[in-house]
């Protein structure tokens, strides 16, 4: 027997999945970041939806979709029948998503279901590993990594506009980066790398908080300063700011089509722990 149970509020699904997501902390946390996000509950019911798909009373399947994100999927055993009954509720209820978020897996199956129901066609954003890195390798690191102020913000602005365009396939607006960073700018969440001759090369944001550990985001070199190694010495040092604060370890996501960021990472203890597919709704 296949049951959905619906969460009324984030903060009720919270609490009732915070094992879960304590247990899968790496593959979880954008779950953590989209809860915090949404705050369209009252506003638009066939956007805020978010629950449990449980089969013969086994937990199977984790469901989040947090207005004006993608709604995110994740299941311990993959299973089908789970994923099936959810994309036949999504139908049935009307609810608008945008596109998912998943392992591939779990989105192969998916994206098939719902295609048999609703006229759709998903469009791959982002093929990305999850990866993580418990134990620091010194890779004889230079330059200097400092905690940007605010009186850095253009310098982060600019950055983030090339990041998101390289990195996430979008274009943000000045305006509306600024309303998105400017609290973590605030409250010094950015650190900008400094090279050898006291050069702004590069920024990294020590972002969400997990149970036990720190999601690293926005790692980006400008592109003249690329291939020089500066990258590699960034993330040695934003990773010892980590585990100085401590925290057991560190997680970020990377772009697979990107092999040169991988080989950064693993430079220093990073290893691919899972992947996590990006599918936009056309």
């Amino acid at each position: 027997m296949t049951q959905i149970k619906l969460s009324p509020t984030n903060l009720a699904f919270a609490q009732q999945y915070q094992l879960l997501l304590d247990t899968y902390q790496e593959e979880t946390q954008i779950f953590a970041t989209n809860l915090q996000n949404n705050t369209t509950d009252e506003l638009l019911p066939k956007v805020a939806y978010r629950g449990g798909v449980y089969c013969d009373n086994q937990l199977e399947l984790l469901f989040l979709n947090a207005n004006p994100h993608n709604l995110v999927l994740f299941s311990e055993h993959h299973h089908i029948g789970a994923i099936k009954a959810l994309v036949q509720d999504l139908a049935y209820n009307q609810i608008e998503i945008k596109g998912i978020l998943a392992q591939k897996d779990v989105c192969d199956v998916f994206i098939a279901e719902y295609k048999k129901i609703l006229p759709a066609e998903f469009i791959l954003n982002t093929a990305m590993d999850i990866m993580r890195l418990d134990h620091l390798i010194k890779p004889n690191p230079i330059g200097t990594l400092v905690c940007a102020d605010v009186e850095e913000t253009d310098f982060i602005l600019h950055c983030m506009y090339d990041f998101n365009v390289e990195c996430l396939h979008e274009a943000i607006s000045y305006s509306n980066l600024l309303t998105k960073y400017q609290e973590r700018i605030i409250n010094h969440k950015f650190y900008i790398y400094y090279n050898e001759n006291h050069i702004k090369t590069s920024i990294v944001m020590l972002s969400r908080d997990l149970k036990d550990g720190k999601a690293i985001t926005a790692v980006y070199t400008l592109p003249e300063f690329r291939g020089k190694g500066y990258a590699t010495s960034m993330m040695y040092y934003a990773c010892e700011i980590v585990f100085s604060q401590g925290y057991r370890y560190a997680t970020l996501f990377v772009d697979q089509s990107n092999p040169i960021s991988n080989r950064v990472y693993q430079k220093i203890g990073f290893y691919i722990l899972t992947n996590a597919y990006d599918y936009r709704l056309k």
